[in-house]
């Protein structure tokens, strides 16, 4: 017996016959009436009809004036359930899950009668669970933790809370005081109940790491602030104008069921939504509109909510999320008010998801080496393994150190990567070919060449040179060049055999045929060269057209679809076409078309015969302040590699959804959450996009960042380089893989790297993304992404958005990855307000001038009158 054990909990004077009225009751269950009971007081109290609360309030029963609680009840009413549960099952359920339940009470809605026999008690379902825990709990948002993972084990109807008022009933159905329920040992039972069926063990560490957060925070004794905070005499702040609605009901879903005007919401949810409505500018109206508009919402909710708030004397703040919201609704991992979706341009990212633990830098490097063994050894199947590693990883000694390599190519941004990596091969010992780029061949040659490649004639291209390299003068100078090309034939021929290790460019690479490799190498992201955007001037078609007009073996249908094709592209702009109805395989004779197209290459200006291998092009017009003037054509000319082929992809900067779509399904493995020795800081307020650079309304900032940079390097695009002191002399933002120059050094990146809108669109299409281009424009939103939310302008397409920060956050990846912070101890800064992940986030205004002072790189200030203090 624990006659002993006290319990302090809240109980009416009145005993009850039958279920009385809430509203009654209201004034009898409050702490007025603060008991202190035994286990067996407290069954006779409720099993003879009086109210209760398991907790102790201090003022009104409420969630603000929660004390504490040695009680959690559950109320099982079986009403909307087909297989009855009854307190047989209840009890089978409790010992399943080594919970001790204490007392077990028929309600007054329960069909069997008072005095009922305990065997046929046994039966009853409608009936309230009271669990007595071994200490208080003293957090109301712990106590509803603990309610709402029972809640979500028992079948139970109602949901109560950490103030709910209890009836009492007519029957004592089952009592034990023998044993009371351990809270520490609860806790752990509920968390492994709770994360039981996660899906994956991220996210079952990702909701473990939540639970124990708000478990912790009832035992330390403190208590938490009030639900909604009221002030006397606070006027109201100015309404948030230009609220985006549309992504805010997306966002949450409390607030798409309120606005839909489907569902009942019942008052705990309606008040802390009026207090946020009442924030933005049309709220309040918005308000009561959708009250009107919901048949399961009572009108009377308007005067019960929106006339007490407006007409109080006190001021009620909006509420946090999760005093009303569920302790486990991921929402919360990101918001803590719904105002918080209200992001202004000019504002810096806010980081609203942590980032996970990140891996020691050695235990990467050593499950890097691990899967890409089994990457390259894996025979079974042909398949694409792609693995994400941080930049400084060590990607490159993997496998430029791997002496099991066969009949394998390595590909690499440029010829002179692979020249380097060829080098260090060598010192490795690993037998392998370089396929190094064109000599520099006389210039009467070069012109030639360059000709015929101009226009896309790469086959006709490298014919010419191996037919001209046995022309070449034997003596002098020309020696070396005729030797340096026969070598670069013959390196080619070797790796069409496909026998031993190759070493190239990604470009060499994919515009090759090498039928007998049966592993391709990538170092460095592959999209832009596999989706290479080319523009051409629609005139060079007019050209085509006059001079196929004026051959007589030339079809006249081969004509007709050059001239459709002027004839489609020449009004209509921006508009993504199908390109199968110009492939070369509708001409009659394309061989005829390409022989003229390279015999007249000089009077064309670009690429003109890939075009007719593209699957989408568009026409837009040459200069965008001339709508109607001259057009030109965009298009792809996609090179995917061999399907039936091996391929391993190594890289900082792939993206999941983009590789399934270009390769099928992939093999990912991530390896980019490590431990940077170095400091990574991101001003991300403004954008620094080409047009901003490029204004003069800018000036100002861009001088603020030009003596932050000082004399560290800055990567930052072609065109604006002048702007800074020391810019990176040969890399800029949207092409910097590859260099080690800058390892250890601190450095700066400055710049948004936003395509047209067009080209996104292009390269949607051609990956099979699907979207409509009159709905999904860029504009500015609210997004929530990579654990921040921020403002910017995208689309509202998913994919079509994914696509877009992919293109972004490669480049500003790859620059910002150049001086190896990962493995150096140095800096780098970024000035861009695309948010990178692991960055530190800043406000811009904290390097404005303010008090004619001005910081400067963190450690110096600068007086603008000229003196200069440490």
């Amino acid at each position: 017996m624990n006659n002993n054990f006290k319990i302090e909990c809240t109980i009416s004077p009145h005993s009850r016959n039958s279920k009385p009225r809430g509203g009654t009751e209201n004034q009898w269950v409050c702490s007025k009436y603060t008991q202190s009971c035994s286990i067996k007081e407290l069954a006779d109290f409720v099993s003879n009809g009086h109210s209760w609360s398991h907790a102790v309030f201090g003022g009104e029963r409420n969630k603000e004036n929660f004390i504490s609680s040695n009680l959690i009840a559950l109320d099982i009413d079986n009403k909307n359930n087909e297989n009855q549960f009854n307190v047989e099952d209840a009890l089978v359920k409790c010992e399943e899950l080594h919970l001790i339940p204490n007392i077990i009470y028929s309600s007054f809605s329960d069909v069997l009668p008072k005095g009922a026999k305990k065997q046929e008690s046994l039966r009853s379902t409608r009936y309230r669970i009271i669990f007595v825990l071994d200490e208080p709990i003293f957090c109301a948002l712990t106590f509803d933790a603990y309610l709402k993972i029972l809640y979500d084990i028992f079948p139970a109807d109602r949901k109560p809370n950490s103030a709910s008022l209890w009836f009492g009933g007519k029957n004592l159905i089952y009592f034990d005081d023998s044993n009371l329920n351990e809270l520490s040992s609860l806790k752990e039972k509920l968390i492994t109940r709770a994360t039981y069926n996660c899906s994956t063990t991220k996210t079952k560490k990702k909701k473990m790491k939540r639970l124990h957060q708000l478990f912790e925070y009832g035992y330390n004794g403190e208590k938490r602030g009030k639900s909604y905070s009221i002030l006397k005499e606070q006027p109201i702040k100015e309404p948030i104008e230009n609220f985006d609605w549309e992504g805010a009901i997306q966002e949450f879903d409390l607030l798409r069921k309120f606005e839909n005007c489907q569902l009942k919401i019942t008052h705990e949810y309606l008040f802390p939504l009026y207090l946020f409505y009442r924030t933005i500018k049309g709220g309040r109206k918005r308000f009561i509109k959708r009250i009107n508009e919901n048949p399961n919402i009572n009108d009377n909710k308007i005067d019960d909510i929106v006339f007490y708030v407006d007409t109080s004397n006190t001021y009620y703040h909006e509420q946090k999320l999760e005093n009303f919201l569920d302790f486990d609704d991921p929402i919360l991992e990101r918001y803590s008010y719904f105002s918080d979706y209200n992001l202004k341009r000019g504002q810096p990212a806010k980081l609203v998801v942590e980032t996970e633990n990140e891996i020691e830098l050695d235990a990467a490097s050593s499950s890097l080496k691990y899967n890409f063994q089994h990457a390259i050894s894996d025979i079974d199947k042909v398949t694409t393994y792609v693995f994400k590693c941080a930049l400084g990883l060590g990607k490159t000694q993997v496998y430029s150190n791997e002496h099991h390599l066969k009949d394998a190519i390595i590909a690499l941004p440029t010829n002179q990567l692979a020249k380097e990596v060829s080098q260090r091969m060598e010192d490795n010992g690993v037998d392998h070919i370089l396929i190094p780029p064109l000599p520099d061949l006389p210039d009467n040659i070069m012109f030639h060449y360059n000709q015929k490649v101009k226009v896309g004639g790469y086959t006709s291209g490298q014919a010419y040179l191996r037919n001209i390299v046995n022309h070449l003068p034997t003596w002098g100078k020309e020696l070396d060049k005729r030797q340096e090309t026969e070598k670069y034939f013959e390196a080619i021929d070797k790796a069409s055999k496909g026998l031993e290790v190759i070493v190239m460019s990604h470009k060499r690479l994919l515009i090759s045929d090498f039928q007998n490799t049966s592993m391709l190498i990538f170092d460095e992201d592959i999209f832009f060269h596999v989706y290479n955007i080319v523009e051409i001037d629609l005139s060079n078609f007019r050209i085509l057209h006059n001079i196929l007009k004026k051959k007589a073996n030339v079809a006249e249908l081969d004509i007709k679809i050059i001239e459709d094709l002027i004839n489609q592209s020449s009004n209509k702009s921006e508009l993504i076409f199908d390109s199968s109805n110009f492939n070369e395989s509708q001409f009659e004779n394309f061989e005829i078309i390409e022989s003229i197209v390279v015999k007249h290459s000089r009077d064309f200006s670009g690429d003109i015969l890939s075009f007719f291998k593209s699957g989408h092009f568009l026409s837009t017009s040459k200069n965008y302040k001339d709508p109607d003037g001259e057009k030109v054509i965009r298009y792809i000319n996609v090179k995917l590699p061999k399907k039936d082929i091996k391929k391993i992809i190594l890289s900082a900067t792939v993206n999941k959804q983009i590789y399934n779509r270009m390769f099928g399904e992939i093999e990912l493995i991530e390896l980019d959450n490590i431990k940077h020795i170095g400091e990574r800081i991101q001003y991300s307020n403004l954008s620094f996009s080409r047009s901003s650079l490029a204004s003069k309304n800018n000036d100002s900032n861009l001088e603020i960042v030009s003596e932050y940079a000082s004399d560290n390097y800055v990567i930052t695009f072609k065109k604006f380089k002048s702007l800074f002191k020391n810019p990176a002399p040969e890399i800029c933002i949207v092409n910097s893989s590859g260099t080690d120059k800058y390892n250890g050094k601190d450095i700066v990146v400055v710049g948004t790297p936003h395509l047209k809108e067009c080209d996104y669109y292009l390269y949607a299409t051609a990956l099979g993304i699907e979207y409509d281009n009159k709905i999904d424009k860029l504009e500015d939103r609210n997004i929530n992404h990579n654990g921040f939310i921020f403002r910017f302008k995208t689309f509202k397409n998913e994919e079509l958005r994914n696509l877009q920060f992919y293109l972004i956050e490669s480049s500003l990846q790859q620059a910002s990855g150049r001086n190896r912070t990962i493995r150096e101890d140095c800096k780098v800064t970024v000035f861009s307000n695309y948010p990178l992940e692991g960055f530190e986030q800043r406000n811009f205004n904290e390097l404005k001038v303010k008090d004619n002072i001005i910081n400067i790189n963190n450690n110096t200030i600068i007086n603008l009158s000229g003196d200069t203090a440490a």
